[in-house]
C-alpha cells in the first residue's frame, strides 16, 4: 500500500511552501485525497516522484505551463524545449552580465572619488579625446546615456559658473556624431586632477576655488577644465576633473 503524505510533510521535505503546492495542484501537475476523517489534503508516493520532476525541470528554468507537457513529449520535443530554454537562459546571461558591467563601472566611480577625496591633485591625462555635445532629443544619445552614465561630461572655462553645454566622452573625434565641445590638438599639455562639485547645473564656486588657489600656490596658471562624471552624493553631482595648468 502506498505511503500518504500530508501537506506540511511534503512542503518540509522539499522545503517548498504550501501555497506553490497547492497552485501546482490547481494546474494539474500533481494530485492529493483527501483523508476521511479530517479531509486534509494527503499525497501518495507518485505526487512525490511527479513533485520531483517539476523542481527537476523548473531547475532547468522550464515554465511551469510546460513541465506536464514533458511527461509526454517526444525525445525530439524534449530537445526543442531544452534548447529553448537554454537559448532563454543566454539571453538572461548576457543581460546580467551587461547589468554587472555597469554596476562595476558605478563602484569604479566611487573608487575614484574616494581617491581623490583623499588624495587630490595629482598629475594625469584625461582619458578621451573629446567631449560631444548630448542632444538628449536623439535617441541614440537617450540610449548612450541610460547605459553608462559616466560617460556624461563637459568642458569648463575660468568664470564659468554654470555649466553652459552636457557632453558625452569619447576617443572618436568626429563631428558627424555632434557639435565638438572640446577636443585634443595633439599637444603636450599639463593637467593636475581633482574633484569637482556641481548642484544642478551650477559648479559649486567656494570648491572650485580650493583647487585654483592650490594651482596658483604651485606657480601655475589654469587653462580649461574638463569634467566627466563620478557619482553622486544627496544633492551633489561629482566629478573627475582634469584642470589644465598653463
Amino acid at each position: 500500500m502506498s505511503e500518504k503524505y500530508t501537506i506540511k510533510e511534503i512542503s518540509e521535505l522539499f522545503n517548498i511552501p504550501k501555497s506553490t503546492l497547492r497552485y501546482w495542484e490547481s494546474e494539474g501537475l500533481i494530485s492529493s485525497l483527501r483523508n476521511n476523517s479530517n479531509n486534509y489534503r494527503e499525497y501518495c508516493t507518485d505526487s512525490l516522484i511527479k513533485i520531483c520532476d517539476i523542481i527537476f525541470y523548473r531547475n532547468l528554468n522550464i515554465p511551469v505551463k510546460d513541465v506536464s507537457k514533458t511527461w509526454k513529449m517526444s525525445v525530439s520535443d524534449t530537445e526543442e524545449l531544452l534548447l529553448n530554454s537554454k537559448d532563454k537562459l543566454e539571453q538572461q546571461i548576457t543581460e546580467l552580465e551587461s547589468i554587472k558591467y555597469k554596476i562595476d563601472q558605478n563602484l569604479e566611480g566611487i573608487k575614484t572619488y574616494n581617491e581623490l577625496k583623499d588624495n587630490p591633485y595629482r598629475n594625469g591625462i584625461p582619458p578621451f579625446t573629446s567631449i560631444v555635445h548630448l542632444h538628449l532629443g536623439q535617441t541614440k544619445n537617450v540610449l548612450n546615456y541610460i547605459n553608462n552614465q559616466n560617460i556624461l561630461a563637459f568642458p569648463l572655462h575660468l568664470g564659468d559658473k554654470e555649466i553652459k553645454h552636457y557632453g558625452v566622452v569619447s576617443n572618436n573625434i568626429d563631428s558627424s556624431n555632434g557639435k565638438i565641445l572640446w577636443s585634443c590638438d595633439n599637444k603636450k599639455h599639463e593637467y593636475i586632477e581633482c574633484l569637482i562639485r556641481t548642484e544642478g547645473e551650477e559648479v559649486d564656486q567656494v570648491y572650485l576655488q580650493d583647487h585654483l588657489d592650490y594651482i596658483k600656490s604651485i606657480g601655475k596658471n589654469c587653462g580649461i577644465i574638463l569634467s566627466k562624471y563620478l557619482i553622486s552624493d544627496k544633492s551633489y553631482d561629482y566629478y573627475h576633473s582634469w584642470i589644465e595648468t598653463l
